[in-house]
């Protein structure tokens, strides 16, 4: 069965997913929060076939899934990213899906240690911002839209000089936890310690609003590991994500 929004779920599916993310939040944390955020441009869906659960959202010209358990039958048709969540049959997927599997690393932080000097980005920088989301991957409506993001997001930016060169978000702002994203620093600056400067920055505003920060790294991408570990994350677990590049 397929439902859209939260809004539209069944009062026992809902209880179903308020009660795992309850038990679980740092496994559930999508599940919850992608069904109740209602962010611009963005629509969520849920399947669900015995106790597997296929969570799906598009938006910005892109389909990402995730599924938790072994419900392989679920996942059908394009997407960008599969995330999975104590998936057994990972074999049975690749073939499926056609793509090879990465090792992902979910690393947590509690009690951040803070470096450099990043500051949140207000709507005062959407034109600082824009340009840089424009450089690196290529989105971004416009100013005005930018502005709007940068009023309801936890957007943090380093700078040299009046330059933006490195930005952190936290996608999810719920009160046990926020997940940081897109952590992106200009090639020409790194190495100077942007990079841990946003992320701990981002960590520290879910600190001290009484969260846990998670986020997702490749395994391989050793730097960034050493790079988080540093500012206290720590490693929680070892999950199987499919890319489409």
């Amino acid at each position: 069965m397929y439902f859209q929004r939260m809004d539209a779920l069944p009062e026992d599916v809902r209880e179903l997913v308020r009660s795992l993310y309850r038990r679980d939040p740092l496994t559930y944390v999508y599940l919850f929060n992608d069904l109740v955020d209602e962010e611009e441009g963005v629509a969520s869906g849920l399947t669900l076939q015995g106790s597997s659960i296929l969570q799906e959202y598009r938006g910005m010209r892109r389909r990402d899934l995730l599924l938790y358990g072994d419900g392989v039958e679920l996942v059908s048709g394009y997407f960008d990213t599969l995330q999975t969540f104590n998936t057994s049959r990972l074999d049975e997927l690749e073939h499926k899906v056609g793509l090879g599997r990465v090792p992902f690393l979910d690393m947590t932080c509690r009690s951040p240690r803070v470096v450099g000097d990043a500051r949140r980005l207000t709507p005062a920088d959407a034109p600082a911002y824009f340009s840089f989301i424009r450089s690196v991957w290529r989105r971004g409506d416009n100013v005005e839209r930018t502005s709007r993001y940068l009023e309801r997001r936890v957007v943090y930016g380093s700078f040299e000089g009046k330059e933006l060169v490195s930005v952190a978000e936290a996608y999810v702002t719920l009160p046990e936890v926020w997940v940081v994203g897109g952590v992106f620093t200009l090639p020409s600056f790194r190495g100077r310690g942007h990079a841990k400067a946003v992320t701990s920055a981002v960590a520290a505003h879910a600190s001290r609003n009484g969260a846990t920060t998670l986020l997702h790294v490749r395994e391989d991408n050793e730097p960034a590991v050493r790079a988080y570990e540093d500012v206290g994350f720590e490693v929680l677990r070892r999950r199987w994500w499919f890319l489409r590049q």
